[in-house]
């Protein structure tokens, strides 16, 4: 079996400042119970060994790990595993913690007189340092004990380290800078077309040669430089370089401009190095200059006097201005009219050299190729010298395949050519029957093109990336959904004591990954072709793209859809997608025993009644054997004992089974689970007391779940300050569960309360103080029915739950009053961008005009 690491590389998705966060994490737990000198020194042995854990990460890549050592390989996902451990361990501390505070709170809000004289009692006892320490300890059942035993294994893995600094001297010596060499030279691009014959593009080249060429209509006064800029932005292989030689060679750029530079900048950027090759390839030469100041000067004096065309092909750099300020600070004395064209893969790219040389600048994202173009292309491939072109079953066969390639030149050409050496038309057939995005015998040339740009992504933004290869091709993300699933499966994660937000730090990662091409962004319209809102928007991920996160994730996720899916799967897989499954196939998956997700879509259809009974009960068994799980996902809709097996897994964190039907009674352990930030379930019973104990899960940011018509069973809300979605809570008359219950939730950002007629006052809804949620974008308002004898009253409950000025999106629904509220019409609500009313019969308005100024952007939604 292939080295696991050599896809997945163990070590990077650790860094060390996250351990050196967790190792002080851990011993500071540690130190609480007991404190000795053996502790501290196995504390300063791990710390000691980190800066050489960094040397050996600094140096080795995926390609080392496979080709120099299966020992390192090996050694990597030891560490990975005792990291993972010990983060298991502190978090186990940390349950219990939370679950004394849960207990405390519990008594504190119903306990009876005798119960709450009790608790006071045996908290003054447990003040005493000894005694706490005791029965903390005894009541941790062993768990301090194993956070030690996992810290010893992090400091037996973190030694192993001294085995491999000689390799890594090696490869920093031998290796490293020859290969950053080596890789930029394998991707050095020349302005000479490399291809005997080009297809398409003509009139992507007409459109760019048009705006270079077009004089400029800029105002004189208020440029700051005479040069613009054009970027061309495109996937790997989309042919991003031919685009640009063949402007670089057209004859009407040749005679518009005095002088045509190309410049290959590739991944590696440094200024002085940029305008040293600028200076060689116009043929100028560096008359001895080396140093960067010298080099802007003769630079800057050559293009004094020259209107030129600079062409920078293949650039990466998006991180920092500073370099880009340097290489452009002598461009900027071109003669009037001067264009720079640059080629890249991410709009970061485009964004950066806009910001830094601001002026009129352009952007043109590439697409595929028109299909007709890419028939041509596969044929040319195809077809070499060959009169099987003329043949009518493989020339109506190849344009099938090639019409199913999307138009991306560089798959077309390298399936064309794994086709032409399998000249069978039975195997044409075969491979155009199956879907392409399975096709891996000769796809290795258009993953080694993807890989450049995965492999220059920061480590963490790797491993997000690759834990999307979970989800179909095509799936669309939605923001939040991808920020609760990285932050809830430990793929992001603190590395100081910081207060930023985890969401707030996926959400800077997802918007790299958007700049890199990693994703795009994409809006639902309506029926007018008009964007909606935040919530319309939604990632997805580029066939290809899904092709690289399969290929480098292979060994940490995997999708089950069939037996021969679980064929030589390493047991160092954390992230699993079951579909259509089997209880063979379950089966196989139980081997995996570190899991942290598990995600479950639906049963084959093609089997018995039985066989899904046996496939839920294996299925049951592994999610209780997933001791590390975090994540639990699934569409099922068989009545199971799933909560009773999740109810054991204390490191969850998140848990969404919208269809599986189970009692309250089996949810009760899953309503002690305190990591739980996210909790989605049905309910076929919903009059049971223990669900009271989800208004105690203080990390508890959505909670969300069905019941059987016209029944709700609620829970208190005002402990939950974490909570960031709350939806169709009903209101009660009733301490904890009325209105000002909500008074404290801050970080709401989307709120739907129902049967508001049970709001007692005005004080009881200013007591919720809705204009203080800066958060909160999103407020749905509604009542049981409209019911005009209730006017008044509605009236001023509604004037008393003013927003803040930051809401976005408001709907109200059986509002009963006759007027449309002040801070509504006015409005004191100055970024609402939606406005929906529902059931709202009385309002004056609507009654007599039906309408409400529309300012641009800005959309009302009318009852009918």
């Amino acid at each position: 079996m292939a080295s696991a690491a050599a896809f997945v590389f163990a070590g990077k998705s650790v860094a060390t400042p996250a351990i050196s966060f967790l190792v002080n994490k851990a011993f500071g737990y540690l130190n609480q119970y007991w404190k000795t000198e053996a502790v501290d020194e196995m504390k300063k042995r791990i710390l000691l060994a980190l800066p050489k854990i960094q040397a050996v990460f600094d140096v080795v890549n995926p390609g080392h790990i496979k080709d120099e050592s299966s020992a390192l390989d090996a050694w990597l996902w030891q560490l990975r595993d005792a990291v993972e451990k010990a983060e298991d361990a502190v978090d186990e501390v940390e349950y219990y913690e939370l679950k004394v505070k849960a207990k405390d709170a519990k008594v504190t809000d119903w306990g009876s007189p005798f119960a709450k004289m009790k608790h006071s009692a045996i908290k003054f006892v447990k003040h005493a340092s000894i005694v706490e320490k005791a029965i903390r300890g005894f009541s941790h059942h062993g768990t301090i004990r194993r956070l030690e035993k996992a810290l010893e294994g992090l400091d037996k893995a973190a030694a192993g380290v001294v085995d491999f600094l000689a390799l890594a001297d090696h490869l920093r010596g031998s290796t490293s800078r020859q290969e950053e060499h080596s890789l930029n030279k394998d991707h050095e691009t020349g302005s000479m077309i490399t291809a005997t014959k080009v297809f398409g593009r003509s009139k992507e080249s007409k459109e760019v040669i048009g705006w270079l060429t077009k004089p400029s209509d800029r105002d004189a006064e208020i440029e700051v430089s005479n040069v613009s800029i054009i970027s061309i932005i495109g996937h790997g292989g989309m042919g991003k370089t031919t685009l640009a030689q063949l402007i670089h060679n057209d004859d009407t750029i040749i005679r518009h401009f005095d002088k045509v530079i190309w410049a290959c900048v590739s991944t590696s950027f440094n200024a002085t190095a940029i305008i040293e090759d600028i200076l060689e390839n116009a043929a100028w030469g560096t008359n001895g200059a080396s140093t960067l100041d010298a080099l802007q000067k003769l630079l800057r004096e050559k293009l004094d006097s020259v209107k030129f065309l600079l062409i920078f092909d293949d650039v990466w750099e998006d991180k920092t201005d500073d370099q880009w300020e340097k290489l452009f600070a002598p461009l900027r004395a071109g003669k009037n009219g001067s264009k720079i064209l640059l080629t890249t893969r991410m709009k970061g790219v485009a964004e950066m050299v806009d910001q830094v040389m601001r002026g009129e600048n352009k952007r043109h994202e590439l697409q595929g190729l028109d299909e007709d173009d890419n028939v041509e292309l596969f044929k040319h491939h195809a077809f070499p010298n060959c009169g099987l072109q003329d043949d009518a079953a493989f020339k109506g066969t190849g344009e099938q395949i090639a019409k199913n390639l999307r138009g991306f030149p560089l798959v077309t050409k390298v399936v064309g050519a794994h086709l032409r050496d399998n000249m069978r038309l039975d195997y044409w057939n075969e491979f155009l029957e199956q879907s392409l995005q399975h096709f891996y015998g000769s796809s290795e040339d258009i993953m080694r093109v993807l890989k450049l740009s995965y492999y220059h992504l920061p480590p963490v933004l790797q491993t997000c990336f690759r834990f999307c290869s979970l989800f179909p091709q095509d799936y669309k993300f939605t923001k939040d959904q991808l920020l609760e699933m990285w932050v809830n499966s430990g793929l992001i994660s603190h590395d100081t004591f910081e207060t930023q937000s985890l969401v707030n730090i996926g959400e800077k990662y997802l918007t790299q990954l958007t700049r890199k091409s990693f994703f795009d962004l994409r809006s639902k319209v309506d029926l007018l072709g008009r964007a909606s809102n935040r919530e319309s928007e939604y990632y997805v991920m580029h066939d290809l793209m899904h092709d690289l996160a399969t290929n480098v994730s292979f060994g940490e996720c995997i999708q089950v859809v069939g037996v021969a899916s679980l064929e030589n799967v390493p047991i160092t897989v954390r992230h699993v997608l079951v579909s259509k499954f089997s209880v063979e196939e379950i089966k196989k998956i139980s081997r995996l025993e570190h899991l942290h997700t598990i995600i479950v879509e639906e049963f084959n259809r093609q089997t018995t009644q039985k066989e899904d009974i046996d496939s839920l009960n294996a299925l049951e068994e592994l999610v209780e054997r997933s001791k590390s799980l975090h994540i639990f996902q699934t569409k099922l809709r068989n009545t199971s004992h799933f909560p009773n097996k999740l109810a054991k897994l204390k490191h969850l964190r998140y848990i969404k089974m919208p269809y599986t039907i189970t009692s309250q009674e089996n949810m009760s352990g899953v309503f002690k689970l305190y990591h739980l930030t996210k909790l989605i379930w049905r309910s076929m019973k919903t009059k049971s007391k223990q669900v009271m104990d989800v208004g105690y899960l203080v990390h508890l940011q959505y909670v969300s779940y069905t019941t059987e018509p016209g029944v709700r069973s609620v829970f208190p809300v005002g402990g939950l300050t974490s909570l960031q979605k709350l939806q169709n809570y009903p209101i009660r008359r009733k301490r904890g569960y009325n209105m000002s219950a909500l008074k404290d939730l801050g970080r709401l950002h989307t709120l739907s309360v129902c049967n508001l007629e049970n709001v007692g006052n005005q004080e009881e809804a200013k007591e919720a103080k809705m204009n203080e949620k800066k958060c909160l974008e999103s407020l749905q308002l509604a009542w049981t029915e409209c019911d005009g004898d209730r006017s008044s009253a509605d009236e001023l409950i509604i004037d008393s739950l003013e927003p803040h000025a930051n809401l976005k999106n408001l709907f109200i629904s059986c509002f009963s009053g006759t007027r449309i509220r002040h801070w509504i019409a006015e409005p004191c609500v100055e970024n609402l961008v939606m406005l929906g009313f529902d059931l709202c019969e009385h309002i004056e308005e609507i009654s007599k005009s039906r309408k409400v100024t529309e300012p641009k952007g800005f959309r009302v939604i009318w009852p009918y």
